[in-house]
């Protein structure tokens, strides 16, 4: 098949990520030297609750990136009466790149 070959060395390289720490060392250099910074750069400042609200978690698994405003979400997708003014996902776009980098660098680190 195809490109089986690739796959299983990408899947081998998710595999090690994970046990080995580096995602999760990664991914919380991502979120807060990274996605954080994007984010707040990005969003439209009223009251600064949804700036402040910006954050993210990460586990072994997953990072989790949110603004625990509830007025965020308005922010972000816009409502029938105003257009969003996005920040989330450009922030996400903007620095995807990086969060992988990351984990490569990682991933070097606990080879030695």
């Amino acid at each position: 098949m195809k490109g089986m070959n690739a796959l299983r060395r990408r899947v081998g390289s998710i595999k090690r990520a994970i046990e080995s720490g580096a995602f999760e060392a990664a991914g919380r250099e991502w979120v807060e030297e990274d996605f954080k910074p994007a984010a707040k750069s990005l969003v439209h400042v009223d009251t600064g609750d949804i700036k402040d609200g910006i954050d993210g978690e990460v586990n072994p698994n997953q990072i989790r990136v949110f603004a625990a405003s509830p007025d965020a979400i308005y922010e972000e997708e816009g409502t029938m009466y105003r257009e969003g003014h996005p920040f989330m996902k450009p922030a996400f776009d903007k620095t995807r790149k990086k969060l992988s980098r990351r984990v490569r660098k990682e991933l070097k680190k606990a080879k030695k």
